[in-house]
C-alpha cells in the first residue's frame, strides 16, 4: 500500500501558480541566502570600483551588508504576513494548515491557529529552556543576554523567515521546476551554507545540517510549515541562551 502524500495540498498551490510568479519566488530565496549572494556581488563590485571608482566600493558594501541581513531576518516573515492577506487568506490555510494527524486540535480559522500555535510555541521554548536551567545546563533564566529585539530577530522572526525560504520556496517552488529531489538537496546545501560557523566549527555544521532534515521531513510529513517553524523557534531559543554574545 503506497503511503499517503502528506503535503499533497502544498504542491497542488504551487502548481496552480504562474511561472513568473514561481521564477519571482525562486530569486527571492537565493537572495536570502546571505553569504553567497554577498560574496558574488562583492566580487562584482570590486571588478567594476577597480576599474572605475574604487573608494565606492566600502559604501556600496556596506549598504549590500545591511540589505542582505534585513531580507535573510524579515523578508520570509514579509512573505509570512502576506500569505494571510493575499486571496483572503487562502494561500495561508494551505500552507499554515492545522498539521496531518493532529485532528483533535485542528483549528479551522487560520488566525486564530496563528495566536493558538506561536503562543504554545513559545511556552514550549521557554519550558525547554527552564528545564536545562533546573539541570544545571545554562546559568540564565529569562533574563534577555542582550535587547529585547535582539532575542525577538532570533527567535521570532529569523526561524519564520527561513521557513518560509528553505522549506516553502526552495522545496516546492524549485521542486516544482527541478524535481522533489533536487528541491530537497538544495535546500538542505544552502540552508548549512548561510549559517555562521565561527564558534563551534564542526560541532555547529552537524546542528544545523540536523535541524535542516529534521524541518525537512517535518514539514513534508505534516503538510504544513508549523511543525518546522515551532522545532526553529525553540531551537533558537535554547541556542540564544547558549551561545555567548
Amino acid at each position: 500500500m503506497q503511503t499517503p502524500v502528506r503535503d499533497e495540498n502544498i504542491r497542488k498551490l504551487i502548481k496552480s501558480w504562474n511561472p513568473a510568479v514561481k521564477l519571482l519566488l525562486i530569486i527571492i530565496a537565493l537572495f536570502t541566502v546571505a553569504p553567497i549572494m554577498n560574496f558574488t556581488w562583492r566580487i562584482i563590485l570590486y571588478i567594476y570600483t577597480f576599474i572605475n571608482d574604487r573608494e565606492s566600493y566600502y559604501l556600496i558594501t556596506d549598504i549590500l551588508d545591511n540589505l542582505f541581513s534585513y531580507n535573510a531576518r524579515f523578508g520570509g516573515f514579509t512573505l509570512f504576513c502576506f500569505f494571510f492577506i493575499w486571496k483572503g487568506g487562502k494561500i495561508a490555510d494551505i500552507v499554515l494548515a492545522s498539521p496531518v494527524g493532529y485532528k483533535k486540535i485542528k483549528i479551522d480559522n487560520v488566525y486564530l491557529r496563528l495566536i493558538v500555535y506561536f503562543s504554545a510555541i513559545i511556552i514550549l521554548g521557554f519550558g525547554f529552556h527552564g528545564l536545562r536551567y533546573l539541570f544545571g545546563l545554562s546559568q540564565i533564566i529569562f533574563s534577555f543576554k542582550t535587547s529585547f529585539w535582539d532575542f525577538a530577530v532570533i527567535t521570532f522572526f529569523a526561524p519564520i523567515s527561513e521557513e518560509i525560504y528553505y522549506r516553502f520556496l526552495i522545496i516546492y517552488i524549485t521542486g516544482s521546476i527541478f524535481g522533489r529531489a533536487t528541491g530537497i538537496a538544495l535546500s538542505l546545501s544552502l540552508f548549512v551554507l548561510s549559517h555562521d560557523y565561527s564558534q563551534l566549527g564542526i560541532i555547529e555544521i552537524i546542528w544545523v545540517a540536523s535541524l535542516a532534515l529534521a524541518n525537512t521531513a517535518a514539514t513534508i510529513s505534516f503538510g504544513s510549515l508549523w511543525p518546522a517553524i515551532a522545532i526553529h523557534s525553540i531551537n533558537n531559543t535554547l541556542v540564544y541562551f547558549l551561545r555567548p554574545f
